[in-house]
């Protein structure tokens, strides 16, 4: 009730008169996109929140169950989930190209870091003296 009685027509008043007075044109683009601005409650936010939290809490039981809980979470997926739930652009999240090129380096640093030292010639020239 608040927010279609109040909210909704105060935010369209706020951009009429911004409109009228020059500060914004109308309707709103932002990079050359219309944009719908709607006002979103905290209250409105909470269920989606909530839903975020059972996710974490199941995240923890899975974790807790050791190797065979953790290979039932997706985290790409889990990760996308709750950025959508909160409102987080997807344009800031890697794509899963970008993911994949991304996990591939990390294992290439790995596994260079776990390969033991070649000797080098004057390691060699050192043990022989």
């Amino acid at each position: 009730m608040l927010m279609t009685e109040i909210m909704i027509p105060l935010v369209s008043r706020t951009l009429y008169v911004l409109d009228r007075q020059g500060f914004i044109r109308m309707p709103l683009k932002v990079n050359g996109v219309q944009v719908k601005v709607v006002p979103v409650s905290p209250l409105a936010e909470a269920p989606k929140m909530e839903e975020v939290n059972q996710l974490l809490n199941f995240m923890q039981i899975a974790n807790a169950m050791g190797p065979m809980g953790q290979t039932l979470l997706n985290i790409s997926e889990i990760v996308s989930f709750i950025a959508e739930k909160m409102g987080i652009d997807a344009r800031l999240l890697n794509t899963p190209e970008e993911q994949q090129a991304m996990m591939q380096q990390m294992q290439q640093a790995m596994m260079a870091e776990q390969q033991p030292e070649m000797p080098t010639d004057e390691t060699v020239a050192g043990a022989m003296q």
